[in-house]
């Protein structure tokens, strides 16, 4: 899919090429530097504020049908499962997900997986997905690269490919945007792994925004805890770069320099205009209208 949109269309280096406000794009003053435990001080803390009280309530109104006749914990299971079944695993805070266990040594990743072959009828698909150890990595992945983030040294980007390297590395975190498997996410290395549900395609991510600025908040707290981070997705051209992008912006970049650093340090590695939805929600979460830069036909 990135690779038919690159096909057809090249971005010039004028539409990214600059780090300074656009003419077309407002210029407010930048949105403050998100304080922990100050959920209000973007309008995507107040997105979050909002999601999070709305999932409490949902979840004592659940409880409150169950509770008559059933221990606490089943009515916990029993709650959790209508709610992650209306809302999906993208709704539920990272936090909760990196917390939530099941009987008897279940990890978060194991409920997904339950949760997955539930709705698949008990199969994996083609890939082996997701009860394989790892999942086969595409050709439209490329090599393996890693550039660092133009605002943090401390946290890589890069794609798939490079989890297959062997031995230590210098990484104590990985957030995976894409599916990866079972198996630990390095084999050489113990890291603190974070899943992040977030789908490449138009129209696939019901809880864009709120997946978006969880998935930055979480790297904002590895970092603060002093931990190297690798981002990555299958190929690192389009949820690498909007996670990427949407972090400058929590650290309180403009949104438009924000995505100006992430493709200059990307380069080649950059299909997120393919993709207007997550390039535009980098903008909306900070309260700003969207810049759309033209891509131009490729002749020939």
């Amino acid at each position: 899919m990135a690779e038919l949109a690159r096909s057809r269309y090249a971005v010039s280096a004028a539409a990214y090429g600059s780090r300074s406000t656009p003419a077309t794009v407002p210029a407010p003053a930048p949105p403050p530097v998100p304080v922990p435990g100050r959920r209000e001080a973007t309008p995507a803390g107040r997105r979050h504020a909002d999601h999070v009280v709305l999932v409490k309530r949902q979840c004592s109104d659940c409880a409150l049908f169950v509770r008559s006749t059933q221990p606490p914990v089943v009515v916990a299971a029993i709650a959790g499962a209508l709610l992650g079944a209306r809302w999906g695993v993208s709704a539920i805070p990272l936090a909760w997900q990196q917390a939530v266990n099941g009987w008897p040594h279940l990890t978060g990743p194991d409920l997904v997986r339950l949760a997955v072959l539930t709705a698949r009828k008990g199969l994996d698909d083609a890939d082996g997905w997701p009860s394989a150890a790892r999942v086969k990595i595409p050709g439209y992945a490329g090599k393996s690269y890693t550039v660092q983030h133009p605002e943090d040294d401390g946290l890589y980007l890069g794609n798939l490919p490079v989890t297959e390297c062997e031995g230590e590395i210098p990484i104590d975190a990985v957030v995976s945007l894409c599916r990866v498997g079972q198996a630990p996410i390095f084999s050489g290395t113990d890291v603190e792994h974070v899943r992040v549900w977030l789908v490449d395609k138009e129209g696939a991510n019901a809880n864009l925004h709120y997946v978006l600025h969880q998935a930055a908040r979480e790297i904002f707290r590895l970092r603060q805890a002093g931990k190297r981070v690798f981002l990555h997705c299958v190929a690192g051209r389009s949820r690498t770069p909007v996670v990427a992008a949407a972090y400058s912006a929590f650290l309180g970049t403009h949104p438009h320099d924000a995505l100006v650093g992430i493709y200059r340090a990307l380069g080649a590695h950059w299909t997120l205009l393919a993709h207007w939805q997550m390039h535009d929600a980098v903008y909306e979460l900070a309260g700003v209208t969207p810049h759309r830069p033209q891509p131009r036909p490729v002749l020939g």
